[in-house]
């Protein structure tokens, strides 16, 4: 009822449902890749780097230049999707797949993790994927704007396409090869989510 509906759908505080951390911050995520041999450099060799309107070129650059007190001069924002079994473990049995998706649903080994200062984001944008995707809010507060695709406008205008504010605990379902999105980061606080795509 959640999970397929071809429709935006928020769940607020789900995350903390599925045992995540009521607290997290940009040390432990950076501990996470550090603690694995290759772990940082697998982003950026083996996986995909987003480095957005940011000055980094790489996660390592990311992780040298990015803590959560940081009192940042220009906004900046990035992602990374991760390629690192070893590393997927670890964010696996802190972040476990949501409960809503049906047992037999199979998520992708790859997560993604977006990461910004207040005032940035994403650009209304639409993603090249097969598949939806989930996307849990760790820290920060992120507003989403969304937009359908041209073939959807006349059924998808429906929907409330109000801007939607996701908090620490709340969680996004959304196919974003249907729906264009574009996200900013409010208020003072680092912004950190992680999401995969499921069948």
């Amino acid at each position: 009822s959640v999970a397929y509906l071809s429709r935006p759908i928020v769940i607020r505080g789900a995350a903390f449902g599925t045992g995540m951390p009521t607290t997290f911050n940009f040390g432990k995520l950076r501990n996470i890749f550090e603690s694995v041999p290759g772990g940082v450099d697998s982003a950026y060799e083996d996986c995909q780097f987003l480095p957005f309107r940011s000055p980094f070129s790489t996660l390592r650059e990311a992780f040298a230049g990015i803590n959560d007190t940081t009192k940042w001069e220009r906004p900046w924002y990035i992602g990374w999707s991760n390629c690192h079994p070893e590393v997927a473990a670890q964010l696996r049995e802190i972040f476990p797949r949501p409960k809503f998706l049906p047992s037999d649903s199979e998520s992708s080994a790859i997560d993604w993790i977006f990461v910004g200062s207040p005032g940035m984001g994403a650009s209304m944008h639409i993603d090249f994927v097969r598949r939806p995707s989930w996307q849990a809010q760790l820290s920060g507060t992120k507003q989403w704007t969304l937009r359908p695709v041209p073939e959807c406008e006349e059924e998808c205008m429906s929907v409330n396409l109000s801007p939607i504010t996701i908090r620490p605990g709340d969680m996004i379902f959304l196919e974003t090869n249907i729906w264009y999105h574009e996200t900013v980061i409010l208020g003072e606080n680092l912004s950190i989510s992680i999401g995969s795509e499921y069948d």
